[in-house]
């Protein structure tokens, strides 16, 4: 997470590094297992190092967004990810019982689905986003649906709300709700689609 992108630092910390020590403070102390026990593995560094940026003159700015990422990152396929324990997803709007919404694509759904799907969100993982205290709103004012993966736990810079959702948690892609338009931006839905059908 980086302060311009998660509006962290702007509030709890006085640099990334800080916002960032904050963070995995938060994590480490969410209310584990959900629903078993937390499986406990080997830390690895990760693929991105923050070392190596520095060393070669990068930014985290400019690998903070997506674009950068890209560029910067390495690509891995659905094969070699590991089990996700911990998914920060980003959100226009939030509800108090784990209700949310990102830009209206459907995008961050559809990945999530995709990862549900192949195993990849075991069911004790928790679903956290960062929002500004206004982005939360009553729960009348989101509509989930069936295809929306809900929110266990909300970061604002006041507080920190666990949702304890009643919400349920889809277990793969709703392919009834893929729109066209995401096919052709994801070329390898039709593949996946395929492949997860058999």
């Amino acid at each position: 997470m980086h302060a311009r992108v998660s509006g962290v630092n702007d509030y709890l910390a006085r640099n990334e590094h800080e916002a960032l020590t904050k963070l995995r403070d938060i994590v480490a102390h969410l209310n584990w297992p959900r629903d078993g026990h937390a499986v406990r593995r080997e830390v690895r560094p990760p693929r991105l190092d923050p070392a190596e940026l520095q060393r070669r003159g990068i930014p985290f700015e400019e690998v903070a967004p997506i674009s950068g990422a890209l560029q910067h990152g390495q690509k891995v396929r659905f094969e070699e990810m590991e089990s996700m324990d911990v998914l920060v997803v980003g959100c226009v709007a939030v509800t108090r019982s784990g209700g949310r919404t990102g830009k209206g694509g459907g995008f961050a759904d559809l990945e999530l689905g995709i990862f549900h799907a192949l195993g990849l969100v075991p069911p004790q993982s928790v679903i956290v986003t960062t929002v500004h205290p206004t982005q939360v709103v009553p729960d009348d004012r989101l509509v989930m649906q069936g295809h929306d993966c809900p929110l266990d736990w909300i970061i604002t810079p006041e507080e920190v709300i666990p949702t304890h959702t009643q919400l349920p948690r889809p277990t793969g892609v709703d392919w009834d709700a893929v729109r066209p338009d995401q096919y052709e931006s994801i070329p390898f839905l039709h593949a996946l689609r395929a492949r997860l059908e058999k």
